[in-house]
Protein backbone atom coordinates (compact mmCIF):
# COMPACT_ATOMS: atom_id res chain seq x y z
CA UNK A 1 0.00 0.00 0.00
CA UNK A 2 1.27 3.65 -0.75
CA UNK A 3 0.38 6.53 0.20
CA UNK A 4 0.92 9.35 -2.62
CA UNK A 5 -0.98 13.14 -2.76
CA UNK A 6 -2.94 12.11 0.92
CA UNK A 7 -4.50 9.24 -0.99
CA UNK A 8 -4.58 5.78 0.56
CA UNK A 9 -3.48 3.53 -2.84
CA UNK A 10 -3.00 -0.54 -2.95
CA UNK A 11 0.37 -1.13 -4.34
CA UNK A 12 -1.24 -4.25 -6.19
CA UNK A 13 -3.30 -1.13 -8.07
CA UNK A 14 0.18 -0.33 -9.70
CA UNK A 15 0.75 -3.66 -10.63
CA UNK A 16 0.73 -3.78 -14.31
CA UNK A 17 -1.91 -6.25 -15.90
CA UNK A 18 -2.97 -7.48 -19.02
CA UNK A 19 -5.66 -4.30 -19.46
CA UNK A 20 -3.08 -1.89 -18.60
CA UNK A 21 -1.60 0.34 -21.40
CA UNK A 22 2.23 -0.20 -20.30
CA UNK A 23 5.73 1.24 -20.93
CA UNK A 24 7.63 -0.54 -23.89
CA UNK A 25 10.96 -0.27 -25.07
CA UNK A 26 11.25 0.03 -28.71
CA UNK A 27 12.68 -3.24 -30.28
CA UNK A 28 15.93 -3.26 -31.22
CA UNK A 29 16.27 0.20 -29.63
CA UNK A 30 20.47 1.36 -29.14
CA UNK A 31 21.72 2.72 -26.52
CA UNK A 32 18.63 3.65 -24.63
CA UNK A 33 18.48 5.67 -21.06
CA UNK A 34 17.27 4.09 -17.75
CA UNK A 35 15.21 5.38 -14.89
CA UNK A 36 15.97 3.64 -11.05
CA UNK A 37 13.68 3.78 -8.01
CA UNK A 38 14.88 4.10 -4.99
CA UNK A 39 13.65 3.46 -1.19
CA UNK A 40 14.78 4.90 2.41
CA UNK A 41 13.44 4.61 5.90
CA UNK A 42 12.82 0.62 5.68
CA UNK A 43 11.27 -0.84 8.55
CA UNK A 44 9.66 -4.63 9.19
CA UNK A 45 6.93 -3.60 7.44
CA UNK A 46 7.07 -0.59 5.33
CA UNK A 47 9.91 1.65 3.29
CA UNK A 48 9.54 5.50 1.48
CA UNK A 49 9.29 4.88 -1.73
CA UNK A 50 10.50 7.25 -4.90
CA UNK A 51 9.13 5.50 -8.12
CA UNK A 52 8.45 6.57 -11.55
CA UNK A 53 4.82 5.41 -12.02
CA UNK A 54 4.22 6.23 -15.86
CA UNK A 55 6.17 7.03 -19.24
CA UNK A 56 4.76 9.14 -21.56
CA UNK A 57 1.45 8.10 -19.58
CA UNK A 58 1.88 4.51 -19.54
CA UNK A 59 1.95 2.04 -16.63
CA UNK A 60 5.73 1.52 -15.82
CA UNK A 61 6.50 -1.38 -13.06
CA UNK A 62 7.96 0.23 -10.48
CA UNK A 63 9.29 -0.65 -6.50
CA UNK A 64 6.68 -0.33 -4.91
CA UNK A 65 4.52 -2.58 -6.29
CA UNK A 66 7.36 -5.40 -7.11
CA UNK A 67 7.79 -4.57 -3.34
CA UNK A 68 4.46 -5.95 -2.44
CA UNK A 69 4.08 -8.50 -4.54
CA UNK A 70 7.70 -9.65 -3.10
CA UNK A 71 6.31 -9.47 0.29
CA UNK A 72 3.60 -11.69 -0.25
CA UNK A 73 3.14 -14.02 2.50
CA UNK A 74 6.24 -13.31 4.27
CA UNK A 75 5.41 -11.54 7.31
CA UNK A 76 7.97 -8.11 6.67
CA UNK A 77 8.46 -6.01 3.62
CA UNK A 78 10.91 -7.80 1.45
CA UNK A 79 12.22 -4.23 -0.97
CA UNK A 80 13.49 -3.83 -3.98
CA UNK A 81 14.73 -1.70 -6.56
CA UNK A 82 13.44 -1.08 -10.35
CA UNK A 83 15.20 0.27 -12.80
CA UNK A 84 13.51 0.60 -16.65
CA UNK A 85 15.10 0.91 -19.95
CA UNK A 86 13.50 4.01 -22.00
CA UNK A 87 13.71 6.07 -25.04
CA UNK A 88 16.73 8.69 -25.21
CA UNK A 89 14.09 11.40 -25.74
CA UNK A 90 12.19 14.46 -23.67
CA UNK A 91 9.58 12.07 -21.66
CA UNK A 92 6.97 13.03 -19.44
CA UNK A 93 7.59 11.10 -16.13
CA UNK A 94 4.84 10.83 -13.62
CA UNK A 95 6.92 10.42 -10.09
CA UNK A 96 5.59 9.64 -7.07
CA UNK A 97 6.59 9.53 -3.23
CA UNK A 98 4.58 7.61 -0.34
CA UNK A 99 4.78 4.80 1.88
CA UNK A 100 4.57 1.18 0.56
CA UNK A 101 3.66 -1.91 3.13
CA UNK A 102 3.98 -4.79 3.24
CA UNK A 103 0.42 -6.36 3.01
CA UNK A 104 -2.80 -3.83 3.28
CA UNK A 105 -3.27 -5.23 7.07
CA UNK A 106 -0.25 -3.27 8.15
CA UNK A 107 -1.24 -0.32 6.37
CA UNK A 108 -4.68 -0.71 8.32
CA UNK A 109 -2.96 -0.40 11.51
CA UNK A 110 -0.21 1.54 10.97
CA UNK A 111 -0.16 4.91 11.70
CA UNK A 112 3.14 6.03 9.99
CA UNK A 113 1.14 7.16 6.73
CA UNK A 114 -0.40 10.24 9.17
CA UNK A 115 3.06 11.46 9.82
CA UNK A 116 4.06 12.33 6.16
CA UNK A 117 3.08 13.92 3.27
CA UNK A 118 3.22 12.02 -0.01
CA UNK A 119 3.80 13.70 -3.24
CA UNK A 120 2.81 13.05 -7.61
CA UNK A 121 3.44 14.95 -10.42
CA UNK A 122 4.54 14.82 -13.61
CA UNK A 123 7.73 16.26 -14.74
CA UNK A 124 9.62 16.46 -18.36
CA UNK A 125 13.14 14.47 -18.70
CA UNK A 126 15.31 14.67 -21.24
CA UNK A 127 16.99 11.32 -21.28
CA UNK A 128 20.41 11.29 -22.98
CA UNK A 129 21.33 7.82 -24.88
CA UNK A 130 23.18 5.41 -22.35
CA UNK A 131 22.82 8.19 -19.22
CA UNK A 132 21.26 6.60 -15.98
CA UNK A 133 18.09 8.81 -14.26
CA UNK A 134 17.36 8.21 -10.19
CA UNK A 135 14.01 8.93 -8.89
CA UNK A 136 15.29 10.45 -5.61
CA UNK A 137 12.87 12.09 -2.48
CA UNK A 138 12.28 12.85 0.79
CA UNK A 139 9.00 12.66 2.97
CA UNK A 140 8.54 15.00 6.10
CA UNK A 141 5.65 15.81 7.82
CA UNK A 142 5.17 19.37 6.57
CA UNK A 143 7.13 19.25 3.26
CA UNK A 144 7.77 16.76 0.82
CA UNK A 145 9.47 16.20 -2.43
CA UNK A 146 10.30 14.09 -5.43
CA UNK A 147 12.72 14.32 -8.18
CA UNK A 148 14.86 12.98 -11.05
CA UNK A 149 19.00 13.38 -10.86
CA UNK A 150 21.47 12.05 -12.60
CA UNK A 151 24.56 10.15 -11.25
CA UNK A 152 26.20 13.12 -9.68
CA UNK A 153 22.86 13.77 -7.86
CA UNK A 154 22.18 16.40 -9.66
CA UNK A 155 18.25 17.30 -10.10
CA UNK A 156 17.65 17.01 -13.84
CA UNK A 157 13.74 17.47 -13.76
CA UNK A 158 11.68 19.99 -11.46
CA UNK A 159 11.27 18.82 -7.94
CA UNK A 160 7.43 17.91 -7.70
CA UNK A 161 6.28 19.31 -3.97
CA UNK A 162 3.49 18.95 -1.20
CA UNK A 163 3.26 20.83 1.46
CA UNK A 164 1.02 21.23 4.92
CA UNK A 165 -1.08 24.64 5.73
CA UNK A 166 1.64 24.94 8.34
CA UNK A 167 3.95 26.91 5.79
CA UNK A 168 6.40 28.13 8.43
CA UNK A 169 7.56 24.92 9.40
CA UNK A 170 7.10 23.87 5.54
CA UNK A 171 9.63 26.43 4.54
CA UNK A 172 12.08 25.22 6.84
CA UNK A 173 11.65 21.43 6.16
CA UNK A 174 11.87 22.78 2.10
CA UNK A 175 15.00 24.47 2.89
CA UNK A 176 16.76 21.29 4.69
CA UNK A 177 15.97 19.36 1.78
CA UNK A 178 17.03 21.70 -0.76
CA UNK A 179 20.51 21.81 1.15
CA UNK A 180 21.05 18.55 1.45
CA UNK A 181 20.56 18.25 -2.40
CA UNK A 182 23.19 20.80 -2.90
CA UNK A 183 25.55 19.24 -0.45
CA UNK A 184 25.28 15.64 -2.55
CA UNK A 185 26.08 17.33 -5.93
CA UNK A 186 29.35 16.11 -7.40
CA UNK A 187 31.41 14.13 -10.06
CA UNK A 188 33.92 12.53 -7.58
CA UNK A 189 33.85 8.85 -6.45
CA UNK A 190 33.62 9.76 -3.11
CA UNK A 191 30.10 11.81 -4.23
CA UNK A 192 28.56 9.30 -6.47
CA UNK A 193 29.65 6.30 -3.45
CA UNK A 194 27.35 8.74 -1.15
CA UNK A 195 24.91 9.15 -3.19
CA UNK A 196 24.07 5.43 -3.88
CA UNK A 197 20.19 4.81 -2.48
CA UNK A 198 18.73 1.47 -1.61
CA UNK A 199 16.68 -0.12 -4.77
CA UNK A 200 20.08 0.65 -6.72
CA UNK A 201 21.27 -2.49 -9.22
CA UNK A 202 24.19 -2.99 -9.66
CA UNK A 203 24.40 -2.10 -13.00
CA UNK A 204 23.58 1.24 -12.06
CA UNK A 205 26.51 0.86 -8.67
CA UNK A 206 28.68 0.22 -11.83
CA UNK A 207 27.85 2.70 -13.91
CA UNK A 208 29.05 4.99 -10.77
CA UNK A 209 31.81 3.76 -9.74
CA UNK A 210 33.31 1.15 -12.12
CA UNK A 211 33.81 -2.61 -11.16
CA UNK A 212 34.69 -3.15 -7.32
CA UNK A 213 38.50 -4.43 -5.73
CA UNK A 214 36.79 -7.35 -4.86
CA UNK A 215 33.23 -9.27 -4.57
CA UNK A 216 32.19 -11.48 -1.77
CA UNK A 217 29.19 -13.64 -2.51
CA UNK A 218 27.47 -15.73 -0.16
CA UNK A 219 24.60 -17.79 -1.71
CA UNK A 220 22.03 -21.00 -0.58
CA UNK A 221 18.89 -22.59 0.83
CA UNK A 222 17.37 -20.97 4.21
CA UNK A 223 15.85 -24.44 5.41
CA UNK A 224 13.19 -22.04 8.21
CA UNK A 225 11.97 -19.88 5.22
CA UNK A 226 11.63 -22.68 2.54
CA UNK A 227 13.70 -20.02 0.52
CA UNK A 228 16.88 -19.67 -1.70
CA UNK A 229 19.42 -16.46 -0.98
CA UNK A 230 21.90 -14.75 -2.97
CA UNK A 231 23.86 -12.25 -0.92
CA UNK A 232 26.69 -9.91 -2.91
CA UNK A 233 29.17 -7.38 -1.23
CA UNK A 234 31.20 -5.23 -3.58
CA UNK A 235 34.10 -3.92 -1.89
CA UNK A 236 35.41 -0.44 -3.13
CA UNK A 237 38.91 0.44 -1.60
CA UNK A 238 39.37 4.04 0.17
CA UNK A 239 35.36 4.17 0.21
CA UNK A 240 33.32 1.30 1.33
CA UNK A 241 31.63 -2.07 0.75
CA UNK A 242 27.81 -2.15 -0.84
CA UNK A 243 25.74 -4.92 -0.07
CA UNK A 244 22.97 -6.30 -2.56
CA UNK A 245 20.29 -8.68 -2.45
CA UNK A 246 19.00 -11.20 -5.16
CA UNK A 247 15.29 -10.52 -5.95
CA UNK A 248 13.66 -11.43 -9.42
CA UNK A 249 16.70 -12.54 -11.03
CA UNK A 250 18.39 -8.64 -9.96
CA UNK A 251 20.45 -7.81 -7.48
CA UNK A 252 19.50 -4.55 -5.24
CA UNK A 253 21.33 -2.42 -3.06
CA UNK A 254 20.23 -2.78 0.46
CA UNK A 255 23.27 -1.76 2.57
CA UNK A 256 26.25 1.02 2.05
CA UNK A 257 28.71 0.87 4.73
CA UNK A 258 32.02 3.47 3.93
CA UNK A 259 35.05 3.07 5.76
CA UNK A 260 36.60 5.49 8.51
CA UNK A 261 39.35 7.10 5.46
CA UNK A 262 37.01 10.04 4.66
CA UNK A 263 33.94 9.61 6.61
CA UNK A 264 34.85 11.81 9.41
CA UNK A 265 34.76 14.44 6.54
CA UNK A 266 31.17 14.09 5.41
CA UNK A 267 30.21 13.79 8.97
CA UNK A 268 31.09 17.36 9.34
CA UNK A 269 28.46 18.42 6.14
CA UNK A 270 25.16 16.43 7.19
CA UNK A 271 22.85 18.97 8.58
CA UNK A 272 20.90 19.35 11.86
CA UNK A 273 18.03 18.05 10.85
CA UNK A 274 19.09 14.86 8.46
CA UNK A 275 21.60 14.10 11.98
CA UNK A 276 18.27 13.62 13.71
CA UNK A 277 16.22 11.29 10.98
CA UNK A 278 19.87 9.40 10.67
CA UNK A 279 19.99 9.07 14.87
CA UNK A 280 16.25 7.45 14.74
CA UNK A 281 16.88 5.41 11.71
CA UNK A 282 20.24 3.87 13.55
CA UNK A 283 18.37 3.68 17.17
CA UNK A 284 15.42 1.92 15.81
CA UNK A 285 17.32 -0.65 13.75
CA UNK A 286 19.39 -1.42 16.83
CA UNK A 287 16.20 -2.07 18.95
CA UNK A 288 14.78 -3.97 16.52
CA UNK A 289 18.25 -6.00 15.61
CA UNK A 290 18.33 -6.68 19.19
CA UNK A 291 14.96 -7.94 19.48
CA UNK A 292 15.47 -10.27 16.17
CA UNK A 293 18.84 -11.42 18.24
CA UNK A 294 16.64 -12.86 21.17
CA UNK A 295 14.32 -14.30 19.04
CA UNK A 296 16.23 -16.43 17.69
CA UNK A 297 15.63 -14.66 14.22
CA UNK A 298 19.79 -14.19 12.80
CA UNK A 299 19.09 -13.36 9.16
CA UNK A 300 16.44 -10.36 10.21
CA UNK A 301 19.27 -9.56 13.11
CA UNK A 302 21.61 -8.92 10.04
CA UNK A 303 19.56 -7.00 8.37
CA UNK A 304 18.53 -4.34 11.00
CA UNK A 305 21.43 -4.28 12.15
CA UNK A 306 23.17 -3.18 8.91
CA UNK A 307 21.12 -0.72 8.05
CA UNK A 308 21.64 0.80 11.48
CA UNK A 309 25.16 1.08 11.13
CA UNK A 310 24.78 2.39 7.61
CA UNK A 311 23.06 5.42 9.46
CA UNK A 312 25.47 5.45 12.52
CA UNK A 313 28.71 5.96 10.15
CA UNK A 314 27.19 9.35 8.94
CA UNK A 315 27.04 10.75 12.47
CA UNK A 316 29.50 11.56 14.91
CA UNK A 317 27.88 9.25 17.73
CA UNK A 318 30.38 7.18 18.33
CA UNK A 319 28.87 5.41 21.30
CA UNK A 320 25.84 4.55 19.45
CA UNK A 321 28.33 3.52 16.50
CA UNK A 322 30.62 0.82 18.92
CA UNK A 323 27.42 -0.25 20.40
CA UNK A 324 25.85 -1.33 17.16
CA UNK A 325 29.20 -3.00 15.66
CA UNK A 326 28.96 -4.71 19.20
CA UNK A 327 25.32 -6.47 18.32
CA UNK A 328 26.54 -7.12 14.89
CA UNK A 329 29.43 -8.69 16.19
CA UNK A 330 27.10 -11.10 18.85
CA UNK A 331 25.02 -11.57 15.61
CA UNK A 332 27.67 -12.59 13.22
CA UNK A 333 29.18 -14.94 16.30
CA UNK A 334 25.79 -16.60 16.47
CA UNK A 335 24.37 -16.83 13.08
CA UNK A 336 26.72 -15.56 10.60
CA UNK A 337 28.90 -17.14 7.89
CA UNK A 338 32.90 -16.22 7.83
CA UNK A 339 32.60 -13.56 5.48
CA UNK A 340 30.14 -11.81 8.13
CA UNK A 341 32.96 -11.83 11.20
CA UNK A 342 35.04 -10.54 9.09
CA UNK A 343 33.46 -7.45 7.79
CA UNK A 344 32.54 -6.97 11.36
CA UNK A 345 36.28 -7.24 12.37
CA UNK A 346 37.08 -4.71 9.70
CA UNK A 347 34.64 -2.23 11.02
CA UNK A 348 35.50 -2.38 14.67
CA UNK A 349 39.01 -2.18 13.64
CA UNK A 350 38.85 0.96 11.68
CA UNK A 351 36.48 2.37 15.03
CA UNK A 352 39.74 1.76 16.98
CA UNK A 353 42.49 2.53 14.29
CA UNK A 354 40.48 5.95 14.68
CA UNK A 355 40.26 6.19 18.13
CA UNK A 356 44.25 5.59 18.15
CA UNK A 357 43.55 2.40 20.69
CA UNK A 358 46.07 0.74 18.05
CA UNK A 359 47.66 -2.13 20.13
CA UNK A 360 45.34 -1.67 23.45
CA UNK A 361 43.03 -3.17 25.51
CA UNK A 362 44.85 -6.38 24.25
CA UNK A 363 41.10 -7.57 23.13
CA UNK A 364 39.38 -4.57 21.97
CA UNK A 365 41.94 -2.64 19.91
CA UNK A 366 43.06 -2.42 15.91
CA UNK A 367 46.13 -4.99 15.96
CA UNK A 368 43.31 -7.65 17.39
CA UNK A 369 40.60 -7.21 15.18
CA UNK A 370 43.09 -6.62 11.86
CA UNK A 371 44.76 -10.08 13.56
CA UNK A 372 41.13 -11.48 13.72
CA UNK A 373 40.75 -10.84 10.04
CA UNK A 374 43.69 -12.53 8.78
CA UNK A 375 43.16 -15.46 10.86
CA UNK A 376 39.71 -15.76 9.09
CA UNK A 377 41.03 -15.14 5.82
CA UNK A 378 44.95 -14.97 5.46
CA UNK A 379 44.75 -12.98 2.14
CA UNK A 380 42.13 -10.43 3.21
CA UNK A 381 44.07 -7.20 2.05
CA UNK A 382 42.32 -4.46 4.56
CA UNK A 383 43.21 -7.06 7.32
CA UNK A 384 47.57 -6.99 6.10
CA UNK A 385 47.11 -3.61 4.97
CA UNK A 386 45.76 -2.74 8.69
CA UNK A 387 48.10 -4.46 10.31
CA UNK A 388 51.42 -2.92 8.58
CA UNK A 389 49.20 0.44 9.11
CA UNK A 390 49.10 -0.29 12.96
CA UNK A 391 52.57 -1.17 12.97
CA UNK A 392 53.22 2.22 10.98
CA UNK A 393 51.26 4.94 13.08
CA UNK A 394 53.37 3.24 15.97
CA UNK A 395 56.54 4.34 14.00
CA UNK A 396 55.70 7.41 13.52
CA UNK A 397 55.08 8.03 17.25
CA UNK A 398 58.21 6.70 18.31
CA UNK A 399 60.07 9.28 15.65
CA UNK A 400 58.10 11.95 17.33
CA UNK A 401 58.86 10.85 20.22
CA UNK A 402 62.65 11.39 19.81
CA UNK A 403 62.52 14.85 17.83
CA UNK A 404 60.44 15.88 20.99
CA UNK A 405 63.42 14.81 22.99
CA UNK A 406 60.43 12.41 25.01
CA UNK A 407 62.71 9.56 25.83
CA UNK A 408 60.16 7.59 28.24
CA UNK A 409 57.27 7.92 25.28
CA UNK A 410 60.18 6.64 22.70
CA UNK A 411 60.81 3.62 24.80
CA UNK A 412 57.26 3.13 25.29
CA UNK A 413 56.22 3.16 21.14
CA UNK A 414 59.51 0.94 20.46
CA UNK A 415 58.54 -1.76 23.16
CA UNK A 416 54.64 -1.89 21.60
CA UNK A 417 56.77 -2.05 18.01
CA UNK A 418 58.80 -5.00 19.29
CA UNK A 419 55.39 -7.05 20.86
CA UNK A 420 53.64 -6.71 17.42
CA UNK A 421 56.65 -6.49 14.64
CA UNK A 422 58.94 -9.84 15.95
CA UNK A 423 62.34 -9.62 14.37
CA UNK A 424 61.43 -6.88 11.83
CA UNK A 425 64.85 -5.30 11.04
CA UNK A 426 63.54 -2.06 11.79
CA UNK A 427 63.12 -2.50 15.02
CA UNK A 428 67.01 -2.10 15.16
CA UNK A 429 67.13 0.73 13.54
CA UNK A 430 64.75 2.12 15.99
CA UNK A 431 67.14 1.10 18.53
CA UNK A 432 69.53 2.71 17.33
CA UNK A 433 67.84 6.42 17.21
CA UNK A 434 66.80 5.49 21.36
CA UNK A 435 70.76 4.93 22.12
CA UNK A 436 71.61 8.06 20.20
CA UNK A 437 69.04 10.63 21.48
CA UNK A 438 69.83 9.36 25.68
Amino acid sequence: MLRFAGLYLLAAFFVISGCAVKYQLPENYENPASISDTYSGKKKNSAHFFVALKINEKSAHHAASASYSASTNQGRLIAVGSRKLVAAELLNVTIGAGIGYNADISALFSNEHDSFLGAEGVVELDAQPGQDYIVKGQLNSDYSAVWIENINGVPVTNLVESKSDDLEKAEIQKAEVLALIKQKQGDSREKRFSNIAYGETIALVENRLGKPEKINEDKGFNFWKAANYHYVEYIYEELGAVNFETRFGLAFVTSVSKHYSWIKKDKLQISDYERDMLTKEATHNLSQAKTSLDMGMGSEAFTYVTVALDASTKLDDETLHSEILDTKHEIANRFGNPEDLVQVYLDKADLAYKEDRLDSPKENCAQYYYSKVVEIDPENERGLKGKKKVLSKLSTKFYKSIRSKDIEAAEEYLARYSRLAGGDRQINTMRNYLDAAK
